[in-house]
């Protein structure tokens, strides 16, 4: 499948997406070219905490050892010799998978899986008791050969079942508390709002219209306390959010009213009738003074402030004043000891203005879970350009602030070599509750990361994943609470470890419910792997489908005239017709970041990949700010 630059004729917002399209999808796919190197520098690393182990001066970050991954194979089901090299695939199995799928093969981690571990473990956190740290239904062993990794849906949902429950509760004043989790319900401390207040500004009026006017003074201003109860037929300027004097009827906009002279032409010309309309209420209006429709009603008096019993409020247009009217009454919003949010809510920056409005100083949240994130290989460069042999760490200035962003806190982020000692005292000396390592999960020469677990003790809940990119990911318990994941070396691979085992456990950890499953159509088809799930990035993006981002032209149901599908017609029950779609992006190896840094989300593509127009579950990422025009 070939795609091309975006639509560039595409008016408004249409063309932001399309030039990231264009910049994600621009140029011949290289079949196997090393990833782009990373721009700007890394930060040093920060000291390692009190106890941990000594980080060698000059170790180098791991990676991945193999070419980078190429173009997919379309529908020539062209094999992928690195197949032949992981232990299994051969053109004749190639030529066995369904149409037009692809191999999609990628060199993993260096090449191949390392060895399987079964252990067992229960735990009661959404998984029945006795799965041995698995999903229900996960087999026992998943050793070595790639053929018996773990389906990738499967493996996510042994991450979201590998602990027993949130970490332990703490509190946090309000603004530390901000992207943690509610470990208790929050409860109204007061009244929302805990006194009757003006919800506009205005005049506060009592009885009907019209309303002497009180003189001196600046009306009632939010904050003020002790005010003067309001007397009948009289009214005083008040202030958004101010308390309301007691004997308020209530308050007229400040654009609903006006201020009258009484005209001189003897008693009672102009005197209260008992109206509240405006009209003919309140005598002949000064011609000398029209009113001036300012926001705060206007004083038609050349003489300055009018003198007591000299003016009168007058409503406007219409308008009439009923009993309780611009009034926010006391706990409009809440009674105290109300529930307000349930544990288990993130703490946003809405939720911190609710906490403090509420009368909380602090909250009781869930502990962030720390993590720990230790960059392996001899390979990687730490600034400057590739050179040598080597290549620069990209998932080093990466993976803490992706981290970050699914709640954790990242502790450190350490560059360690390729030296088995090192790696094992730094991932037996750590007190994170999570350590995630890069590189050497697979079966080389220098990947230590099996040998080490096995030197541990550690129990291997997950030893390969059946998906593409990222298939030699891994996750271990290394004791109770504490858990290891191995995320493969190629860059977007890592990214698929990253949303494959990381987010879940991450989301067990902090008591975050589980993501909830998106499904989009595709704008374009996506090539599948035989028997493997496949992560693909997408950019979101609404609009009539017959703007295909690809260059083709759309169709009303999802599929471009001439494309190959056998299902039913996708427009009934794909949502296509609405303009909501997917559109996958080429730059999609496991070596490449181009793709992830354009997209919003990844596509689950199941084995065998997807038609046109078809319904594909979207991983939205951390970012994602929802369709783009």
């Amino acid at each position: 499948m070939t795609h091309r630059g975006a639509d560039r004729g595409a008016a408004g917002a249409d063309r932001d997406v399309d030039e990231a399209l264009a910049i994600a999808n621009d140029g011949p796919p290289s079949p196997r070219t090393a990833a782009a190197p990373s721009a700007g520098s890394v930060a040093e690393p920060a000291a390692p905490p009190a106890g941990a182990r000594p980080e060698p001066a000059a170790a180098a970050p791991g990676g991945s050892g193999g070419p980078s991954a190429g173009p997919l194979a379309g529908a020539d089901g062209a094999w992928d010799p690195w197949e032949r090299i992981n232990g299994d695939g051969s053109p004749e199995r190639a030529a066995t998978s369904s149409e037009g799928a692809a191999s999609g093969g990628e060199p993993g981690d260096r090449h191949g899986h390392g060895h399987g571990h079964s252990h067992s473990h229960d735990r009661d956190h959404g998984c029945p008791a006795g799965t041995g740290g698995r999903a229900p239904g996960a087999p026992g062993s998943r050793a070595g050969h790639r053929h018996g990794a773990m389906p990738w849906s499967e493996a996510r949902a042994t991450a979201a079942c590998a602990v027993r429950g949130p970490l332990a509760p703490e509190v946090r004043q309000l603004p530390d508390a901000l992207g943690t989790v509610l470990a208790e319900p929050l409860t109204a401390l007061t009244d929302l709002p805990s006194f009757d207040s003006s919800a506009m500004d205005g005049w506060a009026v009592s009885g009907p219209g019209p309303w002497r006017i009180a003189t001196g003074g600046h009306g009632v201003l939010a904050g003020d306390d002790g005010l003067v109860p309001l007397e009948d037929g009289h009214a005083v300027r008040i202030a958004t959010g101010a308390r309301v004097p007691p004997g308020t009827t209530g308050v007229l906009r400040s654009e609903y009213g006006e201020i009258r002279r009484r005209p001189a032409r003897g008693p009672g010309a102009g005197g209260h009738n008992g109206g509240n309309t405006g009209a003919g209420s309140g005598g002949d209006r000064d011609a000398t003074n029209p009113p001036t429709g300012g926001p705060h009603g206007s004083e038609h008096s050349t003489t300055g402030a009018p003198a007591p019993g000299d003016a009168r409020l007058h409503t406007t247009g219409g308008h009439t004043v009923v009993p309780g009217q611009d009034i926010r009454p006391r706990g409009q919003e809440c009674r105290s000891g109300d529930r307000l949010l349930a544990a288990g809510t993130a703490v946003t920056p809405a939720v911190l203005g609710l906490a403090a409005a509420a009368g909380y100083d602090e909250l009781r949240t869930v502990r962030r879970p720390r993590v720990e994130v230790l960059v392996l290989g001899d390979e990687l460069l730490h600034s400057g350009l590739p050179r040598d042999g080597r290549i620069r760490d990209a998932l080093g200035p990466m993976l803490g602030p992706w981290l970050e962003t699914l709640g954790a806190e990242v502790t450190g982020t350490y560059r360690l070599g390729d030296d088995a000692e090192v790696l094992h005292t730094a991932v037996t000396a750590s007190a994170a509750d999570v350590i995630v390592t890069t590189g050497g999960t697979a079966a080389g020469p220098v990947d230590h990361v099996h040998p080490v677990l096995r030197r541990a003790g550690a129990e291997v809940l997950v030893d390969g994943v059946a998906v593409r990119p990222g298939h030699p990911m891994l996750l271990a318990r290394l004791a109770p609470g504490r858990h290891l994941v191995g995320l493969p070396g190629n860059p977007l691979a890592a990214v698929s470890g990253l949303l494959t085992l990381v987010e879940p456990l991450l989301r067990a950890l902090s008591g975050r419910a589980p993501r909830t499953a998106v499904y989009v159509p595709l704008a374009e088809g996506a090539p599948g792997h035989p028997r493997d799930t496949r992560l693909v990035p997408v950019v979101r993006r609404t609009g009539t489908p017959a703007a295909s981002p690809s260059g083709r032209s759309g169709h009303p149901g999802g599929r471009a005239p001439g494309s190959r599908g056998t299902g039913a017609r996708s427009s009934g029950n794909t949502g296509a017709g609405t303009g909501h779609r997917a559109v996958p992006l080429r730059f999609n190896g496991p070596a490449m970041l181009r793709g992830i840094a354009a997209a919003d989300g990844l596509a689950v593509v199941p084995p065998g990949g997807a038609e046109d127009g078809s319904m594909a579950e979207i991983l939205e990422l951390p970012w994602f700010e929802g369709e783009t025009e």
